[in-house]
């Protein structure tokens, strides 16, 4: 299964006010302009799999965790959205990126990548060690090691705000 509401040959050609830079750590995703909180700059677009044993070795990074049995497999720009303790973006349920706050033209756009929702709170989600790491990300609440998730915090899509 495809997340998009567009053909397969047209998803991807959507134009978002990101880009595809390098940073020190390898790719990131940073604004193309000035950004206001709540603009869309970008949407995890690719394959869904039922089962994690079918992702792809060299797609494990990049893999997208969906509720908590399936997997998508991100094939547009998004996969290069690097994770903050304190994102600047969140994901909305239609997995388009959000702005949370306003951002100036060349900042690194960032996601929260091990939180869950709290009405989630309890229930089991597998995680794969192997998406563990130390944090860079510099910020004030920054909890050094991403290694399992944990409940939001803040509020969870631009309905909220």
């Amino acid at each position: 299964m495809v997340i998009s509401s567009l053909p397969i040959y047209e998803q991807f050609k959507l134009k978002y006010p990101s880009k595809v830079t390098k940073n020190r750590y390898g790719k990131c995703l940073v604004a193309k302009e000035d950004l206001g909180r709540g603009d869309v700059v970008q949407r995890y677009e690719g394959f869904i799999l039922d089962c994690y044993a079918d992702v792809p070795l060299n797609e494990i990074c990049y893999a997208l965790a969906i509720g908590t049995d399936h997997y998508m497999i991100v094939q547009s720009d998004a996969r290069y959205i690097n994770h903050a303790c304190t994102p600047n973006c969140d994901i909305d349920q239609d997995y388009y990126v959000v702005t949370l706050e306003p951002l100036k033209k060349g900042e690194e756009l960032t996601v929260c990548y091990n939180e869950i929702e709290p009405e989630h709170k309890g229930m089991t989600y597998f995680w794969d060690p192997r998406w563990s790491f130390t944090c860079h990300c510099g910020s004030a609440n920054c909890i050094g090691k991403i290694d399992k998730y944990t409940v939001y915090k803040r509020p969870m899509n631009v309905t909220e705000w």
